[in-house]
This record gives structure tokens, sequence and C-alpha cells, in this order.
């Protein structure tokens, strides 16, 4: 690894990778020092919720530069302001600095994670700069949005397949699956008219959707409850099929959504002074159009909400295919995903069994979003990085010299007791709800063990209650189930190992009443499957579930709670096993019970 490297994305879902003084690969996302999540540094664009404060932001790079083996002589970035290259080149002032793509770096960082040697490898999302297959990008203001890039890498030969820019390119922006979330009641967000309000500048030019693409995976939780109606595919597709750059500009959008939201709400009385808005000519200013907007939050629930989720994944999935399919078809290689869009697990475990067919593998990157963008640049360099890649590479925990005082508090109440597996089984058996906080967190959006919420999926109401009582969100998402690499096929039809928790299978019929904390109401769950080598405490945790004759999957889900990224301080571990209905807590080589 490339001591001498230090790359970083300043947009949303801001990230840094390095290598530190034990010569580790680290990678620190930004939300999880400033708690606030999906956040940036600062972009062009007003002031926004998802924006760090400059001081913050001053720790957050001193705190990195402590962590370095060395001073880097090239620092490589995207979506960075003056203001912060400022303070970067008081920071490192020998450094370098090099602007980096976008989709390239989504597409080499997770080709170097995949460990193959020969892969097609497929970015998907919102838009990016980018201008060369090299990832370099030389003049970034006069760079195009690309929606999406499909590459050909054998033995760290990069070709491009094909971009936004290319001859046979299909105009599709995938990155807009989350453009109808606002509609919907039952994803409940106080944030939705404010995001409107900050979505366009004083000129009227587009600023941000970081609220919108963040909060996709609630959408993707709606649609086994709907049906796809076919008199809205054709609109549905209308909102996919401009290029990133007509998709950020207000008019177009107006123009698209006038079209998208009559065809929704036809025949539905209740709306029609909406219908009749949107189909006025009176939008002639910002105001007209955020007030427009506006009437239209909340406008659906119930059985429209769920059939428009529906509707809107089957036309990303029919639009994906379109894409990708003649490439899948034309080379015969393992295929990599990343990009926002491969988040999509349902439709990572369509495609992962059509790759199945011709016995190749789909490899999905575990921070395939934004905040990957920086181990992409930096692989875009240090190319020795193939299969040699930890997902626990994030943060350590940021005040660990506060467990101590936790643990002496705890002691004299007699709460707190030495790890050990067979009184967490114990614990999980009993009902318990508990959570884990072990050595460096794993990076990506998914919590796989090191900042995890666990419990027994056998029980009819735990989904419920971690739903309403620990997690605080939406009834209808899912949680996802946990189980030995070994033991997929038991437990799952056409199941693949999933240490990221990126595919979907069906959980098999004779499980899922056994199982219906983790079984989504189509009967998919989005699997995590570990090997001792992987998640050692996970892996002992399942195996002494079988040992004592139990079906051997626990539920998994992400230490943090509603509205905030997943936590990393002990301090904040505390306020979750003391203020919801968290039963017990796994704090390096100690249990905590409250």
């Amino acid at each position: 690894m490339n001591s001498k490297i230090l790359a970083i994305h300043g947009g949303h879902d801001c990230s840094v990778t390095c290598v530190d003084k034990n010569n580790q690969l680290r990678i620190f996302q930004l939300e999880r020092f400033t708690k606030i999540k999906h956040c940036s540094f600062k972009k062009f664009r007003k002031e926004n919720e998802q924006d760090s404060k400059f001081e913050d932001r001053v720790k957050f790079l001193d705190y990195i530069k402590f962590q370095l083996k060395e001073e880097p002589t090239y620092i490589l970035y995207s979506v960075v302001i003056d203001e912060d290259f400022s303070l970067m080149k008081r920071l490192f002032p020998n450094s370098k600095f090099i602007s980096m793509g976008h989709h390239t770096s989504h597409c080499i960082g997770a080709y170097h994670q995949s460990g193959f040697k020969d892969a097609l490898v497929i970015s998907l999302d919102g838009g990016g700069l980018e201008n060369n297959h090299y990832g370099i990008v030389k003049n970034p203001q006069q760079c195009p949005l690309i929606g999406y890039s499909i590459l050909k890498i054998s033995d760290q030969k990069v070709d491009v397949l094909l971009t936004l820019n290319s001859s046979n390119a299909m105009v599709f922006t995938p990155g807009q699956y989350a453009s109808p979330l606002q509609l919907i009641s039952e994803i409940e967000d106080k944030n939705k008219t404010d995001h409107l309000e900050k979505m366009f500048d004083s000129n009227q030019k587009y600023v941000s959707a970081d609220y919108l693409n963040s909060n996709a995976g609630k959408l993707m939780g709606l649609v086994a409850y709907g049906n796809v109606r076919k008199e809205w595919i054709d609109v549905i597709k209308q909102n996919y099929m401009m290029t990133p750059a007509d998709a950020q500009n207000p008019m177009v959008s107006i123009m698209v959504g006038q079209q998208m939201i009559s065809t929704l709400l036809s025949n539905r009385e209740e709306n029609e002074d909406v219908i009749s808005a949107f189909l006025s000519d009176n939008q002639n200013s910002l105001d007209d159009i955020t007030t427009l907007l506006k009437s239209t939050i909340n406008c659906l629930s119930g059985k429209h909400s769920y059939d428009l989720a529906a509707t809107n994944q089957h036309v990303f999935e029919e639009l994906c295919w379109k894409l990708i399919k003649p490439y899948l078809d034309k080379y015969d290689f393992d295929v990599v995903f990343s990009g926002g869009c491969a988040l999509n697990v349902i439709f990572n475990q369509k495609v992962a069994e059509h790759l199945n067919k011709t016995n190749r593998k789909l490899f999905v990157s575990p921070n395939p979003g934004d905040d990957g963008l920086s181990y992409g640049h930096f692989c875009s360099i240090d190319k020795t990085m193939n299969d040699k890649f930890s997902v626990y590479c994030g943060f350590d925990i940021l005040d660990r010299e506060k467990i101590p005082e936790y643990y002496d508090k705890y002691s004299k109440i007699d709460k707190v007791v030495d790890m050990n597996v067979s009184k967490i089984v114990d614990l999980i058996k009993e009902g318990k709800i508990g959570a884990t906080m072990i050595g460096y967190s794993e990076v990506g959006p998914r919590a796989l063990g090191n900042r995890s919420i666990i419990c027994d999926p056998s029980i009819p109401e735990m989904k419920d209650t971690l739903n309403a009582k620990v997690k605080f969100r939406e009834w209808f998402r899912p949680f996802g189930p946990v189980c030995r690499e070994e033991d997929k096929d038991i437990y799952f039809d056409n199941a693949f190992a999933s240490p990221y928790m990126s595919f979907a299978p069906l959980v098999k019929e004779e499980y899922r009443q056994k199982l219906p904390a983790i079984t989504h109401v189509d009967g998919t769950a989005r699997l995590q499957t570990v090997t001792r080598d992987q998640h050692e405490l996970f892996y002992d945790i399942l195996t002494e579930l079988d040992n004592r004759g139990h079906d051997a999957v626990i539920l998994n889900t992400s230490f943090n709670i509603k509205g905030n990224p997943i936590l990393t301080t002990v301090e904040d571990a505390f306020y979750v096993l003391e203020n919801t209905e968290l039963d017990f807590l796994i704090l390096e080589d100690y249990l905590f019970l409250k």
C-alpha cells in the first residue's frame, strides 16, 4: 500500500482513504465523526443540514493527519471548495493535489475490492463529473455530469465501454430512483419541505438532491407491498430518461413532474386542486415552482404509495437491464457493481441469478455510494490493492478512554460481565435485544457486526419492536438476517455468498413462519453471510445456536437510531442502551446488561 497517497471525496457521504501508522488501509466517513448522516464537507450550494461546520472539518482533518504513517506526496480529491483547499494546503504544504473523476473511481475501487482479475465493472448513480478513463480530471468545471459507466478491466488494464458521452449512449439517469418519495406519506421525514426549499438557489440553479438519494432505501422497502400499474410505466420512465444535467434543471424537472403527478393522481377527486395547478401555465418563478412542489408532499398513501414504489422499481430494473444486458451477453466476465444504485438489493439479486446461469459471479461493493469514492481515488493510483480490502477499516471507538468509566458504573450494580458467546446466546433466546461495538467500524451503509443491533428473528413481534422502540423508524422497513455462509442454502433459495448484505434471496417456504422478523412481506430477506475469518463473533454465535438445536440465524441491523449515522462513541452506545428497548451491549471484551 502506498502511504504517500491520501484521497478525499468532499461531497455528500464524504470520506477519506489513507494508510495509517500501522500500515493499515483506513477509510474514514465524515458522518461518523460529525454525527450528521450523509455529511458533506461543503459543496457549491446554499447551507444545508448535510454540510459540515468549518471547525468540524478542521478537527476531522487533524484527526486524520494524526493517523497517517507519513505526510502524503499526493492528495487525490473530488468536490472540494476553495476554503477547504486552503485548509488542506496548510496541513499538507508539500502535497500535490490531483482532481479525480467520479464513475471511474466507483468502478476502480469496487474492482479492487472484488479480487477479480478480469471483470465487467458497472457504476450507476445520479451523476458525477468525469472526463477520462484514468480517473484524473484536469478541468472539473468543464466536465459533463455522467450517470453511469461500464468498464472492462483485464489484469489492471482499463477499457471504457460505455458512458453517457459514448456515441451509442442511452439517455438515462438511474439515480432518479428516489425522486417519487416526496409524494409518499408512509415515508416519514420532517425534512421533505426543507429539502424543496434548498433544492434550487436564487438563480433557479439546482444545488442538491442528496436528501432524496439518501432515502432511496425507504422507497425500496415499500416495493413488496405494491403492484405494478401498467398505466404509470411510461410517465415514470420519462423521469429516468434524461441526462443528469436535465434532471438538475428546475424547468425540466417541473415539466416531467407535471406529467407524472397528473397521471399518478388522475381519477382521485381529493387531489383535483393539485392536478389543476400542475396543468396550469402560471409557474413563472422559483417561488411558484417551490409552492407547487410543496403541494404534492405526502399526496399519496396506502395502495397508491405501494403501487408507485412497485412501479418505480419495475421501471428502474427494465431500464437498467436495457443498459447493461448487451454487455453482460457480450463479455464472459464476472461482474462488479458500484455506484449508489448498487444498494438496490432487489435488482442485485436478479443480476446475480442471471449471471449464475453461466457460472459467473456478481460482486457488489460494500460502500458503493459516494462514501466509497475516496477509496476509488486511492486505487486509481495505487494498483496493488486487489484482494487486500477489509470492510472493517473505519473509525476506531472515538472515546475509547471512557470504557473504564462505564465499566465501573455498571460493575457496581453487577450489570457487566466478561463477554462470552454462551451468555449472549442465552440473552438472544430470552428475546433480548443487543448491540455490538467492537474495534474498527465497518465502512459503507450496512452494519456488518462491529456496530450492529442483534436479536432473535424467530420472535414474531420483534420487527415491530425494533422499528418502533429501538430504531424509531417506519413500520414497513425490513430487517436483514445473518447466517453462516455454509448454511445459506438451508434457509434461503438462490442464495449467494453475501458478506456485505448485497442480495435479497427468498426465505425458504418452511422457514418463513419460523423466522418472521427477517422475512419481508414478499418472502425475501437482505442476507449477510459470514465465515469465521470474516467475523468471528457472529460466526461463533451462530454456531452456538446450531449446537443448541436452534435455527442458526440472527437478525442484524445498524447500531443507530432514526436519522443518525452508525454510531462510533461509547457515550452514544450507552445512550441507546439506557434510553431505548435495547437490553445488552457487547463493548469490546465486556458484556453490559440493562
